[in-house]
């Protein structure tokens, strides 16, 4: 069952204000993707898709979708959780504006989804928005439930520095070749 503070995050308006906080605190966001799927990025974007975490009913009801499909973002100055995995990887990038309408907390790890419970518990009088944007910043994860066109996207390259996605070519003009490539 669904926490009260879940479910309030969970309808259009929740999303609503949720977003509204956490691009009030960040002014980019950062997802990493394999190598591998640079050519596929190029052309759908970033597309959700399941983490390999079976989706709870009451969040796959709440949601409007039992797929579990899900794009994870990380804000670009909070902790970094960039996966470390066996394969070469890419750093995209979107603007806070660009971030899709539908966002919400990581149920894919319980430390996120948890921490919501916990923070309310502690603040019982804080909005779910607040608690929303503190997991966020707390855990370096924010997902969205719908995809990023690819015409916001932008892509960290060679010779462009890391803490400034403003200066990132859109992904969709930059090949291969000039991506910075995470070993």
């Amino acid at each position: 069952m669904l926490s009260p503070t879940h479910s309030e995050l969970l309808t259009p308006i929740g999303m609503a204000h949720a977003r509204e906080a956490v691009i009030a605190r960040n002014s980019w966001f950062l997802h990493v993707s394999g190598e591998h799927c640079f050519n596929g990025l190029k052309q759908s974007g970033i597309l959700p898709h399941n983490p390999g975490k079976a989706i709870e009913t009451d969040l796959a009801e709440a949601i409007g979708d039992n797929s579990g499909c899900i794009v994870c973002l990380r804000p670009i100055f909070t902790l970094d959780t960039t996966p470390k995995r066996e394969h070469d990887q890419i750093v995209l990038a979107i603007s806070n504006s660009d971030l899709p309408l539908r966002v919400g907390i990581d149920w894919s790890y319980d430390g996120c989804w948890g921490l919501v419970d916990v923070l309310a518990h502690e603040a019982p009088h804080s909005i779910s928005s607040n608690i929303f944007s503190e997991v966020v910043r707390r855990t370096g994860c924010v997902v969205s439930y719908d995809p990023v066109p690819l015409d916001v996207i932008r892509v960290w390259t060679t010779g462009t520095p890391q803490i400034d996605p403003a200066k990132w070519p859109l992904l969709s003009q930059t090949p291969i070749a000039n991506v910075r490539i995470l070993k």
